[in-house]
């Protein structure tokens, strides 16, 4: 299994090639990249989205596609950081992603509390799938723990990404985090005259 060590170096090499692979790894236009194979696992996670609903319509059909996209394309950067390439992840052959399962918004889910009562928030369940190669000499606990191992690395690179903004897509965008993690980006922080402690977002939001 990775140690956060790990998953800090990997990612930290994600983003050292990041240039190079940008030039010359590319989506397809349904969000897949690389083959499919016969193992794989699927990383499923919900996020909330904090919008502008003056400047944002119609979340489901224009924002949510453009956010899975761009998940897509962080987990390519960590997932084949060497010229595009097989990627190797504790001896097991990464060869493609997949956008699906489809994204969809969870309509009876509440966000976290918002920074500011003019935004509006949608929960959103979204799901990629990972495709690797095995051989004889694997065990079913083997691909069990190493489906573990590429669900953690992509969920680390998915919330680095949050954490730097990297899918604030538009200014009408406010914030993109993991349900339940409310992170907040640093020009709101530095708005505060508090640091903001996401236990207490909901007195900040009140106070905003």
């Amino acid at each position: 299994m990775f140690t956060m060590k790990q998953i800090a170096h990997l990612i930290l090499v994600a983003l050292i090639s990041s240039t190079k692979i940008q030039a010359q790894c590319n989506l397809k236009p349904d969000g897949s990249y690389g083959n499919k194979s016969e193992t794989s696992v699927v990383v499923q996670f919900d996020y909330e989205l904090e919008y502008d609903p003056q400047q944002l319509l119609n979340v489901s059909m224009s924002v949510v596609p453009a956010l899975e996209r761009s998940f897509n394309k962080a987990v390519l950067l960590t997932l084949f950081p060497n010229d595009c390439k097989e990627a190797i992840v504790n001896d097991f052959n990464v060869i493609g992603i997949s956008a699906s399962p489809e994204d969809s918004v969870l309509p009876d889910v509440t966000c976290s509390p918002m920074f500011s009562d003019s935004n509006a928030c949608e929960v959103v369940n979204a799901a990629l799938t990972v495709y690797f190669r095995t051989d004889e000499e694997h065990s079913k606990i083997d691909i069990q723990e190493k489906a573990q191992d590429i669900t953690d690395l992509v969920l680390e690179s998915l919330r680095y990404g949050m954490e730097e903004t990297k899918f604030i897509l538009s200014i009408s965008m406010k914030r993109v985090s993991f349900y339940g993690e409310p992170y907040y980006p640093q020009e709101i922080r530095d708005s505060l005259e508090a640091p903001l402690d996401v236990k207490n977002s909901q007195e900040l939001s009140q106070g905003a």
